[in-house]
């Protein structure tokens, strides 16, 4: 009697064992590049409950397939990891769907006339975003109200530089719940069209609170990891938030603040004059010039918060590592992972202090190809040698991780790829790369905007590699970026979109 009750239990647990081994999805006959060292390449990938169950060659996932497994053919096409983008303005994407695209205005008369359309259609409504750039424009003369005033009498208008560095923001209201849940679910379907299935936003507390109410009503279809302004920190600490704080959908703990300006608008602050305006370096936020900077930062990190610094110029970097020395020296050590967001002109001296300290060089690649048309005008060719350097980042055994600033530049993981590839610019002029020594391989821009952005908000367990037990976030695409011309890439698209094993987009 014992031994088949023993024989009884032996058969219920095998059968339990069996029946959670079936897959909810299966994916087969892909070329599945995992990024992950142990084994990089498969052919098919199993999914149960949002996670990923097996990886490995269609005949051993073939196992996981019952009788409700949904089964699909990939037929040779590309899978990655999900793509994860290390620096976006979310919201404000989303309102610029909403609103008016003045990026590619070539001319005044251009920028009028996308006004003029968007008054007709919305009188009454304010006009934002807009992201214009003068250096497109013949003589490239900054905006004027007078452009416009015959097409808005009756329209109110706050269209920012795309670097959002030169506009006043203290008249535009704030906008109404509603206004901001239509946003998010417009930038949402962005993200999804792009692969993009995890966002590190650059967030208020607002924002915040409307990815929380998307959650639950389960319309997210992208993951945030939000960057909140570093002057709140102690309202995280007093919380006893610390980073990563939060779960598979909303965390948060990563503190963000300012320490110089743009390229665009001559105010990175750089060691040396601007080549363009030899009357300035750039400047310093206040910030940084009456303490606060460095005092919140000691504090911040004190509490178990992550610090992520915009630094653009030379100089700005470098007083940025500076400040990360002091508080390795001054605070109890642990993991921190510094962030130093865009790392854009680095001085040679300091490239080994990034990886001496851990910083994460939080890049988003395709500036290169859009400022290398007017970079050198502002500072010379030379300091543009270690401009957007991906390669030295790398060989100097930094950690680099990648994404869009979107809005500044286009969510699409794929042109950054592009971009690194190959630092075409976008006008054409550099067909061979504009200082080709800084171009990296595809696989290496692919790990920035998959493990390496996990790694960079404390997730590389979690996401970022298509290995058992992470979540199954993925991607499939038209072409084969890894063995297709790299001057195809930018052509390149996604076909379907995967997160936590739910497919959110098919082309």
């Amino acid at each position: 009697m014992r031994l088949l009750l023993m024989t009884c239990t032996l058969l219920t647990v095998t059968i339990a064992l069996s029946q959670s081994q079936i897959a909810d999805i299966v994916f087969l006959s892909g070329k599945i590049w995992t990024v992950d060292k142990a084994k990089p390449e498969a052919e098919a990938v199993a999914v149960l409950g949002g996670r990923i169950l097996s990886v490995g060659s269609s005949a051993d996932v073939r196992k996981c397939i019952g009788p409700k497994t949904k089964v699909i053919d990939l037929k040779g096409k590309r899978m990655l990891p999900g793509f994860i983008d290390n620096h976006t303005h979310f919201m404000s994407g989303g309102f610029q769907l909403q609103s008016v695209d003045l990026r590619y205005a070539k001319s005044e008369a251009e920028f009028a006339n996308l006004i003029r359309q968007r008054a007709e259609k919305h009188p009454d409504r304010w006009i934002t975003g807009g992201d214009w750039d003068h250096d497109n424009w013949p003589g490239g003369n900054l905006p004027v109200k007078e452009l416009i005033d015959q097409y808005t009498m009756s329209t109110p208008v706050f269209v920012n530089r795309y670097d959002g560095h030169m506009a006043v923001y203290a008249k535009v209201p704030d906008p109404s719940e509603q206004e901001m849940l239509e946003a998010a679910r417009l930038a949402l379907s962005e993200a999804r069209r792009y692969g993009v299935t995890s966002i590190q936003d650059v967030s208020s507390g607002s924002d915040v609170r409307i990815y929380q109410m998307l959650r639950d009503k389960g319309e997210l279809t992208s993951r945030f990891h939000c960057r909140l302004p570093l002057s709140q920190w102690q309202h995280l600490a007093a919380t006893g938030i610390r980073v990563p704080f939060g779960d598979e959908w909303v965390r948060l703990g990563s503190m963000k603040e300012f320490a110089d300006g743009s390229l665009g608008s001559s105010t990175a602050l750089f060691f040396e004059p601007f080549t363009s305006d030899p009357g300035t370096r750039g400047l310093a936020m206040d910030v940084v010039l009456d303490g606060r900077f460095e005092r919140w930062s000691l504090a911040a990190d004190r509490a178990g918060l992550q610090l992520s610094i915009h630094a653009i110029g030379d100089s700005a970097n470098s007083l940025t590592l500076d400040l990360f020395e002091k508080i390795t020296r001054t605070n109890p050590a642990w993991d921190r992972r510094f962030r130093i967001e865009h790392a854009q002109h680095i001085h040679p001296k300091d490239f080994q202090r990034f990886a001496k300290l851990g910083v994460i060089a939080s890049v988003q690649p395709y500036h290169a190809i859009d400022d290398g048309r007017w970079a050198e005008k502002r500072i010379g060719h030379d300091r543009c040698k270690t401009t957007y350097p991906f390669r030295t980042f790398l060989d100097d055994g930094v950690k680099m991780c990648f994404g869009s600033d979107w809005t500044v530049g286009p969510l699409n993981p794929i042109l950054g790829i592009y971009a690194a590839v190959t630092r075409r610019t976008i006008d054409g002029a550099n067909p061979n790369g504009w200082f080709p020594e800084q171009r990296i391989t595809v696989k290496e821009a692919i790990e920035a905007y998959t493990i390496n952005c996990a790694y960079a908000v404390f997730e590389e367990n979690e996401k970022g590699s298509i290995v058992a037990g992470k979540m199954a976030d993925l991607v499939v695409l038209s072409d084969d970026i890894l063995s297709i011309d790299p001057v195809k890439i930018e052509t390149a698209s996604v076909e379907m979109t995967v997160v936590g094993g739910k497919i959110v987009h098919t082309k």
